[in-house]
């Protein structure tokens, strides 16, 4: 993400760099074998924490809805020893991979973009 922070993204400091950090674990890897996955989602999920502890309370429903549903999709993932191809393989997988992309609510894609200069898209 080679753009420059701001003013607005420094002022909110280590909670836009735990969004990179989410957004840049996120970017899709379809070829990504098991343990590389579980890798991801063990580096994401403190992310969560942070953000979530971090969130002000405009965006905290925002981001506890976005949170929840990434929460769900981890453990589903560990339930299938993170194997990408045995989630999209099931009618199951591929609705628990879409619900999670659509709660990324354009509240947050706004924050991401304005307040962290990170581009979603």
């Amino acid at each position: 993400m080679g753009n420059a922070p701001t003013a607005g993204a420094s002022e909110a400091g280590s909670a836009c760099d735990e969004w990179r950090q989410i957004v840049e674990l996120l970017t899709p890897d379809r070829d990504q074998e098991p343990a590389q996955v579980q890798r991801t989602w063990e580096a994401i999920l403190p992310a969560l924490d942070a953000v979530q502890a971090e969130s002000s309370a405009e965006l905290a429903a925002d981001v506890n809805r976005f949170t929840g549903a990434l929460r769900r999709y981890a453990a589903h993932l560990e339930k299938i020893d993170y194997d990408l191809d045995t989630l999209f393989e099931t009618r199951r997988g591929k609705k628990l991979a879409a619900a999670t992309s659509h709660a990324l609510t354009p509240v947050i894609v706004e924050h991401l973009q304005e307040e962290c200069q990170i581009p979603i898209g």
